[in-house]
């Protein structure tokens, strides 16, 4: 796969534009953007329309879904207002008949205009720092209509489409000489109305033209259209739905990137086919197909997007570990006021500003398995990888992170080999390991030892995290493991650097979030006698009510309320610094 990635890069032109390229012209171009402010849009988690509210959408009904998640303590950073929000005509045919009239929003469910819904969203709700909008790549399912005033600005024509699950065999479209002036209008439009975000939706329609002419005409001119539009108006925070085509695949948009590998420079792009919270069958299907599609797609200069889920489903718990590992976005779609509040609160972590964050791994995951069936109903393993700085720490650069979901509908139990976790030494480190699901720790475990296997059994529906960490010498023989926040999935994610000074005994940990705080040491503990001599949160002490010690077979578990800690002192630094004295 390397190599064909490899090989595809070689023959794109490098005089192509690409997604830096772009992203350079739209940054110079536009004085006022706000590219700092997009790690909400990388980082926070999304609340969208579509399953919650579905197609008979209206304004009412997004004030009262974003009310209710305040009342039920649901912060949210990002909105995407999905399908049905715009002009369309043919009122009560279904989505594939309707054509695209106007870039405002419908006069029957919006009355206010798409200004008016986003300036009363942010007015009510300061916490949401972006609000998105869905639409199609040809504008509607359907195209555009013959009338209305997008006939009258735009030069339209027919085309004929391959027949899908769109029983339609032509409709009406912007001509690709038309596409840039189009997707400019359209993104200035949303960007004077308060809209920063959008998620373009039915982009395999480009590769469904009939006629040779009409996709050597169109695909490559609307793809470089809407990301040039995208970057000026949007600073990149789009999604790109349904665009899983060779044409787009293999476009250099997508294999031309750049070194510095920052996300601002990729695109966030679905990963499979949706979530279908009603199909029993789909559940077990999705996440395997998504952890599959990775192998390929984590060499594209994307940020694989898993789609949404719901927080109260027999799945929800499966589909949210899967969100967390895939190194992607964390959407939710619940029904107004069904929300597992439990489960959201695994998913994300607070800020100093009292904001919150998802904490994805800085690897994609993708499976370890690219020759195991989905019919062979075993355990799909997916791997990903959390890069921590270690100052001068020997070899260790991070933690590894694995998912693992039973593809079986019955109880099913596999030996998990410490090999399939990414970056793993098979000689000179030893670990700990940690399941998200139980808590239990097992130390140690090397590749140079016989203990190199751990037996996993789970049910149906059933799931687990494991966290891989680095065990850390100090002086003396013993060795500490950093977990990061316990209470989240991926906690491990939440740690930027760890220091360790072994003959002082002194552990400096640096974070992204706050939340419970895990620390590791091997060997007994002395219950009587502390063996934690200072604690400190950035630099200030942290009193013993916000501090727990258990004595476990294997060693000595740490955990510190970092959230009630930084409340009580109110450093002053919002940069979050843990410091231990052993």
């Amino acid at each position: 796969m390397v190599a064909a990635v490899a090989r595809a890069e070689n023959v794109v032109p490098r005089s192509e534009p690409s997604l830096p390229t772009i992203w350079d012209k739209a940054s110079e171009e536009v004085a006022n953007d706000s590219i700092k402010d997009s790690q909400g849009w990388f980082n926070g988690l999304t609340y969208c329309t579509w399953n919650a509210l579905g197609q008979d959408l209206d304004q009412g009904k997004i004030h009262n879904a974003l009310e209710v998640l305040v009342e039920h303590g649901v912060a949210i950073t990002n909105l995407l207002i999905d399908d049905n929000w715009q002009s369309l005509d043919h009122a009560g045919a279904n989505q594939f008949e309707r054509g695209w009239v106007d870039f405002e929003a419908s006069d029957i469910g919006f009355p206010d205009k798409l200004s008016g819904l986003t300036a009363t969203i942010r007015h009510n709700h300061p916490t949401i720092r972006h609000v998105g909008v869905w639409h199609g790549i040809f504008g509607y399912w359907g195209g555009f209509s013959p009338d209305g005033g997008l006939a009258r600005r735009y030069s339209l024509r027919s085309v004929n489409k391959e027949r899908d699950y769109c029983d339609r065999e032509s409709f009406i479209v912007v001509d690709g000489e038309g596409a840039a002036r189009l997707y400019d209008d359209f993104y200035g439009f949303l960007q004077k109305s308060g809209i920063d975000s959008a998620k373009a939706d039915t982009r395999y329609l480009l590769d469904c033209l009939c006629s040779s002419k009409d996709r050597r005409g169109m695909i490559k001119r609307y793809n470089t259209a809407w990301l040039e539009a995208s970057a000026k108006y949007l600073s990149m925070r789009v999604i790109s739905c349904m665009s899983m085509i060779p044409q787009l695949l293999f476009s250099p948009e997508l294999l031309l990137k750049r070194a510095d590998n920052q996300d601002q420079h990729k695109l966030i792009m679905r990963n499979s086919d949706d979530f279908f919270p009603e199909v029993e069958s789909s559940h077990l299907w999705h996440v395997f197909w998504n952890a599959h599609n990775a192998i390929f797609t984590q060499h594209l200069n994307i940020i694989a997007d898993w789609d949404m889920f719901q927080t109260t489903h027999d799945y929800s718990g499966f589909h949210a570990a899967a969100r967390c590992v895939s190194g992607g976005p964390i959407c939710i779609s619940d029904y107004p006021g069904k929300h597992n509040l439990t489960l959201i609160k695994q998913l994300v972590a607070g800020l100093p500003d009292g904001s919150s964050v998802i904490l994805r791994p800085s690897v994609m995951g993708r499976s370890v398995q690219a020759y195991t069936a989905h019919s062979e109903e075993r355990f799909c393993k997916v791997a990903t990888f959390q890069d921590i700085s270690c100052g001068e720490h020997g070899p260790w650069t991070g933690t590894a992170i694995m998912g693992v979901f039973n593809m079986s509908t019955q109880i099913h139990s596999e030996f998990l080999p410490l090999t399939d976790f990414l970056n793993f030494k098979g000689s000179g480190i030893e670990y700990a390991l940690r399941s998200y699901v139980t808590g239990n720790i097992v130390v140690p475990l090397s590749g140079a030892s016989t203990r190199s296997l751990v037996r996993l059994e789970l049910g149906h529906r059933g799931y687990d995290i494991f966290t891989l960490y680095p065990l850390l010498p100090l002086h003396g023989g013993r060795q500490i493991a950093v977990l990061g926040l316990l209470g989240q999935m991926t906690g491990a994610a939440a740690i930027i650097g760890i220091d360790v000074k072994a003959d002082d005994r002194f552990v400096t940990t640096r974070l992204k979030a706050l939340g419970s705080f895990g620390l590791f040491m091997t060997g007994p503990g002395d219950r009587e006698n502390p063996v934690f001599a200072t604690i400190t949160l950035c630099g200030k002490s942290i009193t013993e009510a916000f501090q727990a010690v258990e004595h476990t077979m294997n060693g000595v578990l740490l955990k510190l309320d970092l959230e009630g800690a930084w409340k009580e002192l109110s450093p002053s630094d919002q940069e979050i610094v843990v410091e231990v004295k052993i």
